[in-house]
């Protein structure tokens, strides 16, 4: 990984997909962090934010994890990244392994893996066994994965390999591991250097117009 791209690099994507974040949903991309956890409420646009992130880095990064629950919480994600690198011609058809059966994953003109991971299927070792060190992991729906087992683990690689750490998911659905984070991310001396951010639906300007 050359480094995570800057705000400036990525709005450079953006404008070619006509991407241009609300004002209550820039703080999050504008962050520096290297681990940042994205909650809110249902139409809050979680998702999209998330991977019009991870497509910012693509052309930043050789590997890229998308982690659920179960395989199914990773396709929404997914989907928006595969799009995205279709409509960029950064990535085609015959790169992209898209089954009806699960996993999912793709590779683009840059040299990115994007493969997706289950934690039901392989637990936290999905994410250790494999002897990878991805650039990016992001834990999707992340307050329905069961055990804060694999938050550490995707916190010890990225570690490893100096990439980022995203969070993405309600407090609704959360076993207790995700709402402890949201409380640690808050201190501003916090161990992981990170950052929390709380976006509402009405943030959603596509939802709900002012």
């Amino acid at each position: 990984m050359v480094g995570w791209p800057t705000l400036q690099q990525k709005q450079v994507i953006w404008r070619a997909l006509g991407y241009e974040p609300f004002p209550l949903q820039m703080p999050f991309h504008a962050s520096t962090a290297r681990v940042r956890q994205l909650v809110g409420a249902e139409g809050a646009g979680k998702s999209l934010m998330t991977a019009r992130e991870l497509v910012a880095a693509v052309p930043f990064c050789d590997l890229t994890y998308l982690v659920g629950q179960e395989f199914e919480n990773t396709r929404r994600e997914f989907e928006y990244i595969r799009d995205d690198l279709l409509a960029l011609g950064m990535t085609e058809p015959s790169m992209i392994s898209d089954p009806k059966n699960p996993p999912w994953g793709l590779a683009t003109l840059t040299g990115c893996r994007i493969v997706t991971i289950s934690v039901a299927k392989c637990g936290a070792a999905g994410i250790i066994a494999r002897g990878e060190e991805p650039d990016a992991i992001a834990l999707l729906e992340a307050g329905v994965i069961v055990g804060e087992s694999v938050f550490n683990a995707a916190w010890r690689r990225i570690s490893r390999s100096k990439g980022q750490l995203i969070l993405s998911g309600t407090l609704r659905d959360d076993f207790g591991w995700y709402a402890r984070l949201e409380e640690t991310l808050r201190e501003a001396d916090n161990p992981y250097g990170g950052q929390t951010f709380s976006v509402p639906a009405w943030a959603n300007l596509s939802i709900y117009p002012q």
